[in-house]
């Protein structure tokens, strides 16, 4: 098992790799290791946040941590390295959006565990603040056909509760729909 100097040191690497800049060398890098939770995390200083246009790194934050579970560190090598890729390109993208997957699979970066594990694509449902993965697939035709069913489930239901109530129930029916319709997502 790699030393914690060992670790931030190959993140730097990779880091310096996928964003082709010496600047990552200037970042403070703190380590941390946890006991369960999420496999491996970032946390960036609240002062500056990271900020990336395409694989170009605009802006770097000035301090971070590099968060690693116990689970993470017994992964085998390969896995435990594309975590560290993954990891790596949240220098530049904070959360999972459209850019960050659009660059991590141009890189051949996983963007989730499931797929590091070659586990496909998830259906996913928001469950407070996360979202829960409750179906996964091996297409991602498969994974939205399957959202898509849910998200009809939902509206089929709610169209049955307003059949033939007045406008004004109807009205309630429909405030409290929408405080209760689940939010779908396709993660891959």
């Amino acid at each position: 098992m790699p030393s914690d100097q060992e670790i931030l040191k190959q993140f730097k690497n990779i880091a310096k790799d996928i964003w082709k800049t010496p600047t990552i060398d200037n970042i403070k890098m703190d380590f941390e290791c946890r006991k369960g939770g999420c496999l491996m995390s970032v946390r960036h200083n609240a002062r500056a946040k990271a900020y990336a246009i395409g694989n170009t790194l605009v802006r770097t934050p000035s301090e971070m941590t590099l968060i690693i579970s116990d689970e993470a560190r017994n992964l085998p090598k390969k896995q435990f390295t594309q975590l560290l890729k993954h990891e790596a390109l949240h220098l530049g993208y904070q959360r999972h959006d459209a850019d960050f997957r659009r660059i991590a699979n141009k890189l051949g970066i996983p963007i989730t565990f499931s797929l590091l594990n070659d586990g496909g694509y998830n259906v996913q449902i928001k469950d407070g603040t996360r979202y829960k993965t409750v179906e996964t697939f091996q297409t991602l035709n498969e994974a939205r056909s399957y959202a898509e069913r849910i998200a009809h489930k939902d509206v089929s239901l709610y169209r049955k509760a307003i059949k033939g109530k007045t406008s004004k129930e109807a009205r309630d029916i429909s405030e409290t729909y929408k405080k209760k319709r689940r939010k779908i997502r396709v993660s891959y």
